[in-house]
């Protein structure tokens, strides 16, 4: 195990953006209901002057309020927000100026998760990703949820986890492995795309063995993954399916309540923050999405 994946290991609860929106509440309440004694939720609420506040006064604009008063407000929003929430497994909230992404990413260095909300009203809306959840998805060290605003709390959870042969691929499952509780099921799903082009210069690719070898990169990750978290091989079902990855597993959604995929794939490139596969999942999800980091 490497140094890294030692200090992933000792991260501990979740960071969960609030700000009154239904977009994080969807995210609160997931991970309220995701915290443990060991796991714990960890609100987090930054707030920033209006922009009002810096046109003179002379034509419209008001008088700043103090910062303290400011906090004080910010303070008394998010005990507003946390009125009635199980707080057994939650943290007191973290209130602080800053911009909220910034802040999030800053308050989860030794977070295992962060948890955002999508924005917008409206059930199309509600699955597009906002700024705050992009940023952190785009600049987070650890692993970071997407939460629809119509996402359903169901225990226990089918986990579906991308994995491609990639090390954020394996990261993706290790973590998953970490995060399940003991009655959810992990589906480790590794989709390839046979291309039939319409010329070669040489033999085409033969599917069966594409299949194969594709079979081989899933058994193997998982078995590594089982073996180095100490639990059964049968821990994580595996399984292979022909086609985009991005649209095998967009589709799945529909039978998961949790997707987890690595921020890059096999075919990443290093300028690009977000891979093809993870971004497209968390622009516009169905079910919660887990984007991890390279380790």
């Amino acid at each position: 195990m490497t140094d890294e994946q030692d200090r992933s290991s000792e991260r501990r609860g979740i960071v969960v953006g609030i700000d009154a929106s239904a977009g994080s509440d969807a995210a609160l309440r997931w991970a309220i209901a995701a915290a443990t004694s060991e796991r714990p939720a960890r609100p987090v609420f930054a707030w920033q002057y209006p922009y009002t506040v810096w046109v003179p006064a002379g034509v419209g604009g008001a008088p700043a309020p103090s910062a303290d008063l400011m906090q004080a407000e910010a303070e008394r929003a998010a005990e507003e927000i946390l009125a009635g929430v199980d707080r057994t497994h939650c943290e007191d909230p973290v209130v602080t100026r800053g911009d909220p992404g910034v802040v999030l990413v800053d308050q989860a260095t030794d977070a295992e998760l962060r948890a955002v909300g999508t924005r917008g009203h409206g059930a199309m809306a509600s699955r597009l990703i906002g700024s705050v959840s992009r940023y952190c998805t785009d600049n987070a060290s650890s692993p970071v949820a997407v939460i629809p605003g119509d996402t359903d709390l169901t225990t226990p959870r089918t986990i579906v986890v991308g994995v491609d042969g990639s090390d954020n691929g394996d990261a993706a499952l290790e973590w998953a492995v970490r995060f399940a509780a003991p009655d959810d099921t992990i589906r480790a799903i590794n989709a390839w795309n046979f291309i039939v082009g319409v010329a070669y210069s040489r033999p085409p690719l033969d599917p069966v063995k594409v299949a194969a070898a594709s079979r081989e990169v899933v058994e193997d990750v998982a078995d590594r993954v089982c073996a180095a978290a100490g639990v059964e091989p049968t821990r994580v079902a595996r399984e292979i399916v022909d086609g985009d990855p991005r649209k095998v597993l967009h589709d799945l959604q529909d039978e998961a309540d949790l997707v987890v995929v690595g921020a890059r794939g096999r075919t990443g490139l290093a300028h690009l923050v977000l891979g093809s596969t993870a971004s497209s999942l968390v622009h516009r999800p169905s079910c919660p999405i887990v984007v991890v980091p390279h380790p």
